[in-house]
C-alpha cells in the first residue's frame, strides 16, 4: 500500500522538472517528437498501457490549454511500456519561449511535461561545430565542408566563386543599372570593380566600372552602354565580372 501518497505525487512530479527543447518552426518531424511515461493514478508507479491520451498545450504568453495540432501514440515493446510518443505539428511550435503539455487519460496520473521553443537551436549547433569540428578542403576545387560531430555528416559546405556570369540583363538608362534575377547574390562589391560587357541590343561592348552593387538583383554602373540611350527591356545583355577574389556561396 501507500503510506504517503501525497509524497508519491510530490516524487512523480519531480521525476517530470525537464525541458523539452524544440527548435521554433522544425520542418523536420523526427525533431518535433517527445516521450512520456503515464503511470496508473492509485499507485502512481505501474505504467499503464493501451490508452488514447489527450494532450494540450498553452504556448508561451498564453492562459489556457487547447489540443495540439499534432498526434499521439504507444510505444510498443510487447509488454505494455506505459510509454507514448507525442508527435508534435509544426504548428504546435511556432510560439518561441517556455510553454507546457498536458497529457491525461482515464486511470493514469495527468503529465505536465514543460517545453521551451528556441530560435537558434541548430545555429548554435552549426556555430560550434565550424569552430571545433572537423573541416575538409578540396584542393583542386577549393571547397571547403564542416562536418557534424559524427565526422561523416556534412554540415555547411562553401563553394568558391571568381567569376560572376551576366547572361541576359535589362538595362535602365536613368539609374545606369543593370538588373537580372539573382545574378550577383554571390557578388561582394569593392571600389574599382570591373564588369565586362559581352552583348546586347544597342550594348557598346567592353569594359565598365560598377559603381554600387544594389541588390542580388541589381547593379549600378558609372557610365551608359547603351549608344542609342534609352533602356534596354529585351533580356540580352551579357557580361563577365572577374576580379579574382573569392566571393562564397554556403549551403
Amino acid at each position: 500500500g501507500l503510506d504517503n501518497p501525497e509524497s508519491q505525487v510530490a516524487n512523480l512530479k519531480g521525476r517530470r522538472k525537464y525541458v523539452s527543447e524544440f527548435q521554433a518552426n522544425e520542418t523536420v518531424q523526427s525533431k518535433r517528437d517527445l516521450y512520456v511515461l503515464l503511470v496508473d493514478d492509485n499507485d502512481l508507479q505501474t505504467p499503464v498501457s493501451g490508452l488514447s491520451p489527450s494532450v494540450d498545450i498553452v504556448k508561451a504568453g498564453g492562459s489556457a490549454f487547447a489540443p495540439i495540432a499534432g498526434s499521439v501514440d504507444e510505444v510498443s515493446d510487447g509488454n505494455g511500456s506505459g510509454v507514448y510518443r507525442i508527435r508534435l505539428a509544426q504548428a504546435d511550435v511556432d510560439t518561441e519561449g517556455t510553454g507546457m503539455l498536458k497529457v491525461a487519460a482515464a486511470g493514469a496520473a495527468t503529465q505536465f511535461v514543460l517545453i521551451k521553443i528556441v530560435r537558434f537551436l541548430d545555429e548554435v549547433h552549426l556555430v560550434k561545430a565550424t569552430l571545433a569540428n572537423n573541416l575538409t578542403h578540396n584542393e583542386l576545387t577549393g571547397v571547403d565542408k564542416a562536418m557534424d560531430d559524427d565526422g561523416e555528416t556534412v554540415l555547411l559546405t562553401r563553394t568558391p566563386v571568381v567569376d560572376v556570369e551576366l547572361a541576359g540583363a535589362d538595362w535602365t538608362d536613368s539609374t545606369k543599372r543593370l538588373t537580372e534575377t539573382g545574378a550577383f547574390a554571390n557578388y561582394i562589391h569593392e571600389t574599382g570593380d570591373k564588369i565586362t560587357l559581352t552583348a546586347g541590343t544597342g550594348v557598346v561592348t567592353g569594359e565598365y566600372t560598377i559603381a554600387d552593387k544594389i541588390d542580388d538583383d541589381t547593379i549600378e554602373l558609372t557610365a551608359d552602354i547603351n549608344a542609342g540611350g534609352g533602356d534596354i527591356t529585351d533580356n540580352s545583355v551579357t557580361g563577365l565580372i572577374s576580379n579574382d577574389r573569392i566571393m562564397v556561396t554556403a549551403s
